[in-house]
């Protein structure tokens, strides 16, 4: 499923999943991008834990508001 779909005006900036119940595996971003495919702008993973995967925007609630205030 795809959990959210940021947009500005009519623009889709980001869209992506959060996974809470279990760390992420690469199957689930390969999962993810494949849902979203037909979406433009970032594809974000939120989760517990970081995923190392340079497709992807990985955010967890230690690195979330860091990377807020850089976009």
């Amino acid at each position: 499923d795809i959990d959210f779909v940021i947009t500005r005006g009519k623009k889709v900036l980001a869209s992506g999943e959060v996974k809470w119940s279990d760390s992420p595996s690469l199957n689930d971003v390969d999962v993810m991008l494949e849902r979203t495919r037909h979406l433009k702008g970032d594809k974000i993973l939120f989760s517990k834990n970081q995923i190392d995967d340079n497709r992807i925007i990985s955010l967890t609630p230690g690195n979330v508001l860091e990377w807020a205030d850089n976009r």
